[in-house]
């Protein structure tokens, strides 16, 4: 994506941690594509998705079932009777990606292997990162946990859920391309899609470059892009 400086500062970006003038933003994402994602059937997708969830002690009533289309997405439909007020649908807490929720794995674990992400991470890095965020930006705080939790692989109890997002977000208006974006018609929309994509570029740069305490704390020494932050900060707000 494509900004200049007027629009940084309009947005509250720093300018001296960032680019003007060139793309750094794109769809694709190529460690991600080890995900099902797109190229996974709807069957699959969806009998992966049951699978994790009830091994999680999630409940979904046996007269519901999900099936996608594609004017609805997934969805969940009616395959029997229900009663007024029955329960469909029950999600433990711990199902929930949340920050303070890192998922330390034990060593007697089938799925551990040796690595810095199978460990915890201090509390004082969640606190950092809600002081170097605003509130609104919670698709930040929610990306960067379910990025540690895509490059924790196997280890990460949310493995099979992450497998089933789509590699790529093309339909994200931050990952529009240049023309795309000056094909938008509402002046209010364009400044949104730019200001967005400038925030999660400087969040990058500052906080998450190559060296940095917080990344080394959340990430170890994995190979972490602005492109895969910005998959997972896309991902987080959509679903």
């Amino acid at each position: 994506l494509i900004f200049d400086d007027d629009t940084l500062e309009d947005f509250d970006i720093d300018t001296d941690q960032a680019v003007p003038g060139t793309a750094t933003l794109s769809s694709g994402v190529d460690v991600l594509k080890k995900t099902v994602g797109a190229s996974a059937s709807t069957d699959y997708i969806t009998s992966t998705l049951l699978r994790w969830f009830s091994s999680g002690e999630g409940y979904v009533n046996p007269n519901v079932k999900i099936r996608f289309e594609h004017d609805k997405g997934y969805h969940l439909y009616a395959t029997g009777p229900l009663a007024k007020n029955e329960v469909l649908v029950t999600s433990p807490s711990e199902m929930h990606l949340r920050m303070s929720h890192s998922n330390p794995i034990s060593k007697s674990d089938p799925r551990y292997e040796p690595s810095a992400l199978a460990d915890d991470v201090p509390m004082a890095y969640w606190e950092e990162i809600d002081d170097i965020t605003r509130p609104e930006d919670w698709e930040i705080r929610l990306g960067l946990v379910l990025l540690r939790e895509r490059f924790r692989g196997r280890m990460s109890p949310f493995h099979e859920f992450i497998q089933c997002l789509p590699e790529n977000l093309p339909t994200i208006p931050m990952f529009y391309s240049v023309e795309e974006i000056e094909m938008l018609q509402y002046p209010v929309a364009k400044d949104y899609v730019v200001g967005k994509s400038a925030l999660i570029l400087n969040f990058y740069e500052r906080h998450l470059h190559e060296g940095s305490e917080l990344r080394e704390a959340l990430f170890a020494d994995s190979n972490v892009t602005i492109d895969h932050f910005a998959w997972a900060v896309a991902a987080a707000g959509r679903f």
